[in-house]
């Protein structure tokens, strides 16, 4: 490719003229087109963009093993669970009772149970018609209490306990809105196989069905 001729005129006034060639990097006899030039474009950016996402893949990482005691079921020797009371065959005689229980109230009643099956953590969220039990966990150095700030909350927290110690998770909730704030993480459990023990407050036997404050029919529903 050759560019116009320019001349021009020097001091002793003879004209001299000057042309400048641009070497051509193409060899003599090669044909060279755009569309030529515009698919090796194209093959480029493929290239750099499959080495982009080749880089931006991250590396694999190992999944998550549950905990040994997740899922077994609850035994003597993985739990602390006590043995097994075998009876013979047909009702046991009225000797063999547990009359430990007479003249407690609930309250007491739920902590001696707690002990007996050795329940270290507990998660909840008190109300009015559960306090009687939440006082006799208060007044208790065994137990570890977790309060959140809602009753959803506890539930999914005793779930993550129970899949870290192969344990069941212990949930006390009031009656009502406390009872059906939970109900989400009951059905996840369910769903998982997650051990999840709940316990409820509730109105007044004769209260119930009278539309009464925080009442509502959780067993039925």
């Amino acid at each position: 490719m050759i560019p116009a001729t320019r001349s021009f005129t020097t001091k002793s006034g003879s004209r001299a003229a000057s042309a400048v060639r641009c070497k051509s990097t193409v060899a003599p006899g090669t044909s060279f087109s755009m569309i030529d030039a515009k698919s090796r474009v194209r093959e480029h950016a493929r290239n750099i963009s499959r080495t982009t996402v080749v880089k931006a893949e991250p590396a694999p990482t190992a999944r998550p093993t549950p905990a040994p005691g997740f899922q077994q079921i609850p035994t003597p020797s993985n739990t602390r669970l006590p043995p097994p009371h075998i009876e013979g065959p047909g009702p046991a005689p009225n000797a063999a009772l547990d009359h430990s229980f007479v003249g407690l109230s609930g309250g007491q009643i739920f902590h001696e149970m707690m002990l007996r099956h050795g329940v270290k953590h507990i998660f909840g969220y008190p109300g009015g018609a559960i306090l009687p039990v939440f006082d006799a966990i208060y007044q208790s150095p065994h137990f570890d209490f977790v309060l959140p700030r809602h009753e959803q909350g506890a539930g999914h927290m005793a779930e993550g306990y129970a899949r870290v110690s192969g344990l069941p998770g212990v949930v006390l909730v009031t009656s009502g809105p406390g009872a059906t704030n939970v109900i989400t993480p009951m059905q996840d459990a369910l769903s998982d196989g997650i051990p999840l023990v709940v316990f409820s407050g509730q109105v007044a036997t004769s209260a119930i069905g009278s539309d009464a404050f925080q009442e509502a029919d959780i067993v039925d529903h």
